[in-house]
């Protein structure tokens, strides 16, 4: 994907999600959680258990439900390698 594509994209993204955001709890506190490879939108979860997914503040973002496995809340997304092998890894949060 080229840079002006990538640009567009996240402009495109910016508008949506700056149109809705997330209410903010009592004391809740939000630290950005880092994916491998370095994704698109950025991504923070609470101390209450949100996860959201953001382009410049947590409070602008959105909530991202995710899935339940076994009883446990994950995070599932795709990407591709430096092979151009897909990749399906997931995060518990």
């Amino acid at each position: 994907m080229n840079f002006e594509l990538q640009l567009h994209l996240l402009s495109i993204v910016n508008k949506n999600i700056s149109s809705m955001s997330v209410q903010i709890f009592h004391n809740e506190v939000f630290k950005e959680v880092n994916f491998e490879p370095k994704m698109l939108l950025k991504y923070a979860i609470s101390n209450y258990g949100r996860l959201v997914s953001y382009a410049d503040q947590p409070e602008n973002g959105r909530v991202v439900k995710g899935s339940i496995t076994e009883g446990y809340r994950i995070f599932r997304y795709k990407y591709r390698n430096a092979d151009n092998v897909l990749k399906y890894p997931h995060k518990f949060f």
